[in-house]
């Protein structure tokens, strides 16, 4: 499993692109979850068990 073929170099830019990924979507996250929680509300208010 272990990686000898590619550049360490190459290695910390996919690393690198990753968490700029991560990071970009951390932050429409928090956004998604409230708008996920208040569909989750509502149809806990129907009588359906909420997700969160």
């Amino acid at each position: 499993m272990m990686i000898q073929t590619r550049h360490r170099s190459e290695i910390k830019a996919m690393i690198r692109a990753k968490i700029t990924k991560i990071n970009s979507m951390n932050k429409k996250l928090p956004l998604l979850f409230l708008f996920w929680h208040e569909i989750s509300m509502q149809v806990g208010m129907a009588g359906r068990p909420s997700p969160f």
